[in-house]
């Protein structure tokens, strides 16, 4: 889910999408951490995942290989062209479906939903967050589990920069990518303008993207959850340690339950 210019998101940068964050995120950790709050955070067994932004797959499929029974959403069809391929080549047959948060209507109820990497940091506009928050407790049964992983707005801060070059390389294809930051300090709004040049083989590309994102600290997020029908909301820092959230901790990793009201 994205703010992008393009009249798809995400249909310039889905091609490449897999190579730019392969090397940056640890799946295997976050799957792991997922399945292990699913355990351990949930008083009734989970079976049922409903993965919000899926992407190209890179939670639905191992949780499907896992036994979870996932339903993965994305605005992008570009993004889930490439889930279905990689499920079909893993074998497992997670539901994949062309869905916004911002407007989601849905037939069923799941155990739990996921927003990871960012995703509902996209949800810039007030009325845009009200909807996302009531359209996953709709999704979610009582009880029910919601894990948001999320920029911690106190780490960037501490470790912020207005131009950041990186080049990635996945087997063939280069990439080099120029990310341009800018800060709203008032309002709390970051906007990522991303220049990618591709190089595979002979053949070069440029890929140019740009999205907002709203930024939140843990008081503001804890409360907001709670107005909006979540209880037990605790907060980690890391995928791995499973610690804590501070103010120096790279990402909220929140978790929260479903309350049993309406």
């Amino acid at each position: 889910m994205t703010n992008e210019r393009h009249n798809e998101p995400y249909a310039e940068l889905a091609p490449i999408y897999d190579v730019i964050y392969s090397a940056r995120h640890q799946t295997a950790q976050e799957v792991n951490f997922l399945k292990w709050a699913f355990k351990n955070l949930c008083a009734s067994t989970i079976k049922t995942v409903l993965d919000v932004g899926c992407g190209t797959g890179r939670h639905a499929i191992p949780l499907s290989e896992d036994g979870f029974e996932v339903t993965g959403i994305d605005a992008s069809e570009a993004m889930l062209r490439i889930a279905k391929r990689k499920a079909r080549e893993a074998g497992v047959n997670p539901r994949f479906l062309n869905l916004d948060l911002r407007t989601l209507e849905i037939d069923r109820q799941f155990d739990a939903a996921l927003c990871m990497l960012t995703v509902f940091n996209h949800l810039v506009a007030q009325s845009e967050v009200e909807a996302g928050l009531s359209n996953l407790k709709k999704c979610l049964r009582a009880g029910g589990l919601l894990v948001l992983d999320m920029i911690n707005l106190g780490s960037l801060l501490r470790r912020y920069k207005d131009v950041d070059h990186q080049l990635i390389q996945d087997k063939s294809i280069i990439v080099h990518r120029i990310v341009l930051r800018e800060f709203d300090e008032l309002n709390l709004i970051q906007t990522h303008r991303e220049f990618d040049i591709v190089t595979d083989g002979d053949h070069k590309s440029l890929v140019m993207s740009e999205r907002k994102l709203r930024l939140y600290g843990y008081a503001e997020l804890k409360a907001l959850l709670h107005t909006r029908g979540f209880k037990r909301v605790c907060c980690f820092g890391s995928f791995e340690e499973r610690t804590q959230a501070t103010a120096s901790a790279p990402r909220l990793i929140v978790v929260a339950t479903r309350d049993s009201g309406d």
